[in-house]
């Protein structure tokens, strides 16, 4: 008794067929390497990897960041000085980074210092709408938000809202972890 597997093929190419004729005609389109993009998140994202509730995740971030060095980059063919200075910035889930000026609903402590002029942001701001992204993952079994923060800047406080509470981000290096509950 045979097997279907041991059984010939009634029609159609096998794959060693299909790559054996592709390569026969130049098989420069038989093989397409994967693409993996960064996503930035917004709050219509996918499902967190935990399973968990987008609801047991924070609002928002928030951090304090300090340029020790003026430095110049281009971003979409502009050029861009981010000044000196400490920067306070959010990070707003419809709209990404953002100015993050002192008032009662920030959790940035009060005992922290950093410029207030908005005007002053938009260098800072650039940067890191286009180079510092916000991802998902978890840490220490908590669903989490995950920040690299770039290696010319000193973090002074990273802190995350949700509802009234405030919480502290843990760091490892330049990473930092906002969890969740």
């Amino acid at each position: 008794m045979t097997s279907r597997l041991d059984e010939a093929p009634a029609r159609g190419l096998t794959r060693r067929d299909l790559l054996r004729r592709g390569g026969a005609i130049g098989g420069t389109l038989l093989w397409v390497t994967p693409a993996i993009q960064v996503i930035n998140l917004t709050s219509a994202s996918a499902a967190l990897p935990s399973g968990r509730s987008r609801e047991d995740l924070p609002s928002h971030l928030e951090i304090v960041v300090h340029v020790t060095t003026a430095f110049t980059f281009t971003h979409n063919g502009t050029s861009y000085t981010v000044a000196a200075g400490d920067y306070g910035l959010k990070y707003e889930f419809s709209s990404g980074w953002v100015f993050a000026p002192r008032n009662p609903a920030t959790c940035i402590p009060s005992s922290t210092s950093y410029d207030q002029v908005q005007a002053d942001y938009v260098a800072i701001l650039a940067y890191f709408q286009s180079n510092v992204s916000v991802g998902e993952q978890l840490y220490l079994n908590k669903a989490s938000y995950v920040v690299q923060v770039p290696n010319q800047f000193t973090v002074v406080t990273a802190v995350s809202k949700k509802g009234r509470t405030c919480g502290t981000a843990v760091h490892s290096g330049n990473v930092y972890y906002f969890p969740g509950n």
